[in-house]
């Protein structure tokens, strides 16, 4: 059982992930810590960029072939 010092200590090494659908394209934009990169199913497919609008641009890029 946890005692009550431990309920309250913060948690470490916990890292939130935000992930958002991006539109008209199979990928998914996945946010870890503060950087972003393209996912489909449960592949990485570009490196990690500064913002969800740099994924956007990039799959868009993937989805017409430029």
């Amino acid at each position: 059982m946890e005692t009550e010092e431990a309920k309250k200590a913060p948690q470490e090494n916990t890292e939130l992930v935000e992930r958002k659908p991006v539109e008209n394209t199979p990928f998914t934009a996945v946010k870890a810590g503060d950087k972003w990169f393209l996912a489909c199913n449960k592949y990485r497919i570009t490196p990690p960029v500064d913002s969800y609008e740099e994924c956007e641009i990039e799959a868009r890029n993937i989805v017409t072939g430029k």
